[in-house]
């Protein structure tokens, strides 16, 4: 992997622990077969990738972190016509915890349908 110190994006001082290692050519074959999208050049020469997991706070997250550009989401939104629904059951969960009038920055929002949904239901100001 690296001799890079891993550390949770969420709680900097959690220690964390590695629970799954993933091939990168499984991942890009992958998302070859399913929406014929090439996903190599995101993984800049890397062979695996790991999940590590917060002892504490249980969250699972990718080392290194691996991001997709505009040109990723572009594809993957014409190739799975469900991937930016304009509802989904996360949403409505989420949607659950978020207080009349509360500030709320969503990061990775697409489209904004559930910034548009929380902010006439509950009055809300938003950012994504």
């Amino acid at each position: 992997m690296s001799s890079y110190a891993v550390t949770s994006p969420l709680i900097p001082d959690e220690p964390v622990k590695p629970v799954q290692t993933l091939s990168v050519a499984k991942i890009v074959e992958s998302y070859q077969k399913s929406f014929g999208i090439d996903v190599q050049s995101y993984f800049r020469n890397l062979q695996e990738i790991q999940i590590w997991e917060g002892e504490n706070s249980l969250l699972n997250f990718y080392f290194p972190t691996i991001a997709g550009d505009e040109k990723f989401y572009a594809e993957i939104s014409q190739k799975y016509v469900g991937y930016y629904q304009t509802w989904k059951w996360e949403h409505e969960i989420a949607r659950q915890f978020v207080k009349k009038q509360q500030k709320v920055l969503e990061i990775g929002c697409g489209n904004g349908y559930f910034l548009e949904k929380i902010k006439a239901d509950k009055c809300a100001e938003v950012w994504g």
